[in-house]
């Protein structure tokens, strides 16, 4: 923004005739993060970002490509002077980033080159953060079934012949009579694990990583009070970098 010599610079999402803000820069003006309608700015506007135009407006309050209600749009958010540049994407305009001044002013050559090459940046750099997000909304999803789920779960690594417990759901903490906290790092051996069904769970897992598909067995746990048959689904995730 300061290279820019701008009172706000703003980057907006646009869904049809909606525009959002999540923020903005402003130095000396008000911020008008949020949403407002984009019709408010006129068809000059909106048809030259459906154009790839730029829009440049030294004197919102006089120039004669825009209507009244742009006009008055622009002085209500002290954006006497306007530059800025939309986004298309699969031919939909999705975004605009702009530059407001609160004096009527010329933008340079310099100015309008640094915006438009920002813009494209803007954008990728805004899918990537919202890539981020809605991997991490995921991996809580992930986490939140993980830890919530009423069968015994659990992730574990190999190192050699013995099994190493990696993480673990509440339940199957339950079942082993620890806290979920309690379970990284302990072998097969530690958490009580008999030797012929460890070397089952070793033998499945490496089934799995050979047939690219969970292997599913049934065991008779026998260090139960009651001992009883459990059905095991065992798959390969992957190996550890």
């Amino acid at each position: 923004a300061e290279h820019l010599q701008a009172n706000r610079v703003l980057y907006a999402e646009i869904d049809g005739d909606q525009a959002t803000v999540h923020r903005d820069y402003v130095n000396g003006v008000p911020s008008i993060a949020g949403k407002f309608a984009v019709h408010d700015f006129g068809e000059f506007v909106i048809g030259s970002y459906l154009r790839d135009e730029l829009v440049n407006c030294s004197d919102t309050a006089n120039d004669p490509r825009l209507t009244p209600q742009a006009r008055e749009s622009f002085a209500r958010i002290h954006a006497a002077a306007n530059l800025s540049r939309g986004l298309r994407k699969n031919g939909r305009w999705v975004a605009a980033l702009t530059a407001h001044h609160a004096s009527p002013r010329v933008w340079t050559e310099l100015e309008i080159a640094l915006l438009e090459e920002t813009a494209e940046r803007t954008w990728d750099a805004v899918q990537r953060a919202h890539s981020e997000r809605r991997l991490l909304e995921s991996q809580q999803t992930l986490q939140s079934f993980f830890d919530s789920a009423p069968l015994l779960m659990g992730l574990a690594e190999l190192d050699g012949d013995q099994t190493i417990a990696v993480s673990g759901n509440k339940a199957m903490a339950a079942f082993l009579s620890r806290s979920p906290d309690e379970l990284p790092g302990l072998t097969g051996r530690q958490l009580g694990t008999p030797p012929d069904l460890e070397r089952l769970f070793i033998d499945s897992y490496r089934r799995s990583q050979a047939e690219g598909s969970p292997v599913q067995f049934e065991y008779e746990c026998r260090n139960l009070p009651a001992p009883r048959c459990l059905s095991a689904t065992v798959s390969f995730v992957g190996i550890a970098s």
